[in-house]
């Protein structure tokens, strides 16, 4: 991604509001551990169930920041990690609230909160006007960007001029690196009345 797709102002507005969901995220995930630290006396409702989920979707949500940043400065592969990731664990937040007994009913609601946050995530990614902003971004501004464009870019199309060893282009010499005024001397030398340098008397 070049510089202006990156700051083009549709694309640094749908990651923004992927980064205000990320953080909305990893900020329930990090309370919830505060929560089942504080509360971990009441074993009823801080059961070790809490402490691997709640463990296991904090690490997530600060992986899910990390892809966030590097996704809006042109990472395409941070960008297709940040969609399959939003959609994984809407997938596993949706069978953590479904599946009964195993997690306590106010753990059950933080995760629903999370999952309404990874689905702005998910939303703006991949389903809105914003994701056709966003992933032409990542995908416009390659072809300058590869070391053939570069080479080919200060040799020109690569059939005529090339740079000279002091930086200016010019044309070729002929072969055998003889400067094409010379060989016009050369030509002329043959001529009636010509020196061995090529000038007429």
């Amino acid at each position: 991604m070049t510089s202006t797709d990156r700051h083009h102002p549709d694309t640094r507005r749908a990651f923004r509001t992927v980064r205000h969901f990320v953080l909305v995220y990893l900020g329930l995930s990090a309370l919830t551990m505060l929560a089942a630290f504080a509360l971990r006396s009441h074993t009823d409702l801080i059961t070790p169930a809490v402490w691997v989920r709640g463990t296991i979707v904090l690490i997530g949500a600060a992986v899910t920041l990390l892809l966030t940043v590097r996704a809006a400065r042109g990472s395409r592969g941070a960008f297709r990690r940040l969609r399959i990731i939003s959609a994984v664990m809407l997938v596993a937040i949706a069978a953590i609230i479904a599946v009964p007994g195993v997690f306590p009913v106010w753990m059950k609601i933080e995760q629903g909160l999370c999952g309404l946050a990874l689905a702005g995530v998910a939303v703006t990614l991949n389903g809105t006007a914003a994701a056709h902003a966003v992933r032409p971004a990542l995908r416009k501004g390659r072809k300058g960007d590869r070391p053939g464009d570069r080479r080919k870019d200060r040799r020109g199309d690569g059939r005529g001029d090339r740079p000279r060893p002091g930086g200016h282009a010019g044309p070729r010499p002929p072969l055998g690196g003889r400067p094409a005024a010379d060989t016009a001397g050369h030509r002329d030398a043959g001529l009636p009345g010509a020196d061995r340098h090529g000038r007429q008397p």
